[in-house]
């Protein structure tokens, strides 16, 4: 689009540019002001029309709006990021339907003959390729999916004549163009009323307008939206959401939301909202989205790459069942208690952070498992049944050993509300999990003699791996019928070389099937197993 002669100074102010890559908003019109030097004078003729530019990238500027003590404007983030560009050299943009035309109706040799892949939140969406628009291209009115990403649309044409271009239309992609105004986001709305997934991410719009006719009815059918990277404010989203009645994924990303104790959700708003990401939005306190807890069908929050180092007291957010913490500032494993506070957590993930990169790493996913009994996927992965009730037993067995190194406690003579009373507060958990899988030290009632300790015998077992590559492999080797099966397991992955924390052991004595050695802190000889019985060992 070109600058036409004759425009009134500042008629461009706030519109959107591109020039050799980079995308701006205009902050001034008209010609040059400041003192020229000769050096410049073959270039800076002042009668020309010029432009302020305010970069999207912060160190493609100059200057702040100011050139040799004359202001021309003030760059919003106080930084040099502005530059003076000469109107000839700017890209304008073009409109939604000359953008539609170059992609998707014009033939050329150049032409792609597959259909392109994006995604719009968490669905992904095959756009229609130029083969299948080349079938209907007489017939726009057939397409449902479009991509228009990158195109440089500045305008979204005019009033009715989307609905009659597209009325079927339910994807649409427009990130990273130059669209600057919201009216032109609700002109979509009401006009492509079968939209399910717009992403206008990386378009700098002006604010959200304080006074929208709440009787104009836009995006009725709106499951997805993705606002990311578009420098909005916490404000601008809060007068968004009344217009989106049945939105269940917001993408927020890249904003500079920052913290806010005054967020209010209009009576009504995002009662249908099931996921936001608010991935690197400069959160550093968690209490800046309370005003989402009573949100009735939010279940997922993403708050990856934020300056968050504790969750705090917690209340509300009852159908929340994953939250994603990755890359934050959390260092205490205090994290766990706090994330007890959500009744329905299922899903976590908090890798990159101190608490789980540095330390007793092992330790750290023992006591979130432990701690967090109806967690069904850490960072990713599932948590298998076995691996549940493995981490378990062995976390209670070190809860017990912590207790009676630190107080100095008699493992066999020790008061059980002494007990509660020190692991309580650490791991409210604990007094269920024992319940669970019993006592692995119960105290004895009354001092009586010590119990005798066997010192053990060495009985020749006949060793097999059941699972993975080395599957039928064997050895034959005596182990000390004293070992308990927790210890066990390690020696067996150790001459197996297998993964320690995944090997379960089985037993099978004679013609008899297997039997799982499931009980920790039994050993060889309380299970019966004597020399030539045969022991099956499995990852899981």
């Amino acid at each position: 689009m070109e600058i036409e002669r004759g425009q009134n100074e500042e008629m461009l102010v706030g519109k959107r540019v591109e020039v050799l890559g980079s995308r701006g908003t205009i902050r001034y019109d008209g010609p040059l002001r400041h003192e020229i030097s000769p050096n410049e004078a073959h270039f800076a003729e002042k009668d020309h029309r010029w432009l302020g530019i305010e970069w999207d990238e912060v160190y493609r500027g100059r200057h702040n709006g100011t050139v040799r003590d004359f202001t021309y404007f003030s760059t919003t983030n106080g930084l040099k990021s502005a530059s003076l560009v000469k109107a000839s050299k700017v890209n304008l943009g073009t409109s939604f339907a000359a953008a539609l035309a170059h992609k998707y109706l014009r033939l050329t040799s150049e032409s792609p003959t597959k259909p392109e892949n994006t995604q719009i939140g968490t669905h992904k969406v095959q756009f229609c390729g130029f083969d299948k628009v080349w079938e209907h291209f007489a017939d726009l009115q057939s397409i449902g999916e479009m991509s228009l990403d990158g195109l440089g649309v500045a305008d979204v044409g005019a009033s009715g004549e989307l609905e009659k271009l597209l009325p079927k239309l339910s994807a649409l992609c427009l990130e990273d163009n130059l669209l600057c105004d919201w009216h032109q986001i609700f002109q979509l709305g009401v006009e492509l009323r079968e939209l399910v997934g717009l992403s206008i991410a990386g378009n700098r719009l002006n604010s959200v307008p304080k006074e929208i006719d709440p009787a104009i009815q836009m995006f009725p059918r709106l499951k997805t939206m993705v606002l990311a990277n578009m420098n909005l404010k916490w404000e601008d989203f809060i007068r968004l959401s009344p217009f989106i009645p049945v939105v269940e994924e917001i993408i927020l990303s890249r904003n500079p939301l920052e913290d806010s104790s005054d967020i209010v959700i209009p009576e009504g708003a995002l009662q249908h909202l099931q996921l936001i990401s608010l991935v690197d939005t400069g959160i550093t306190k968690f209490s800046t989205l309370s005003a989402f807890s009573a949100l009735p069908s939010l279940k997922k929050l993403i708050l990856n790459e934020n300056k968050i180092k504790s969750l705090g007291t917690i209340n509300g957010f009852s159908s929340l069942n994953s939250l994603s913490l990755e890359s934050n500032g959390i260092s205490s494993a205090n994290i766990i208690n706090e994330l007890l506070q959500f009744p329905s957590i299922a899903a976590v993930r908090i890798h990159h952070n101190p608490v789980s990169d540095y330390g007793d790493k092992k330790w750290f996913r023992s006591l979130i498992v432990s701690m967090l009994g109806k967690l069904i996927t850490l960072n990713g992965g599932d948590i298998s049944a076995e691996e549940r009730r493995l981490t378990e037993r062995t976390f209670v067995r070190r809860v017990f050993d912590d207790f009676f190194a630190q107080r100095k406690a008699d493992p066999e003579f020790y008061e059980w509300e002494e007990f509660l009373q020190y692991a309580q507060p650490r791991y409210p958990r604990i007094d269920e999990l024992v319940k669970k899988h019993g006592n692995p030290c119960p105290p004895r009632k009354e001092a009586g003699p010590k119990k005798v300790i066997r010192t053990g015998e060495l009985i020749k077992l006949r060793v097999v791996v059941g699972t993975g590559p080395t599957k039928g492999r064997f050895l034959v080797k005596k182990y000390p019928d004293n070992s308990l099966i927790v210890n066990f397991r390690v020696m067996l992955a150790l001459d197996l070389k297998l993964n320690k924390e995944r090997v379960i052991v089985k037993l099978r004595q004679g013609e008899e099937s297997y039997q799982t050695l499931d009980e920790d802190l039994k050993d060889l000889f309380s299970y019966g197993i004597k020399a030539g019985d045969e022991i099956l060992v499995e990852e899981i």
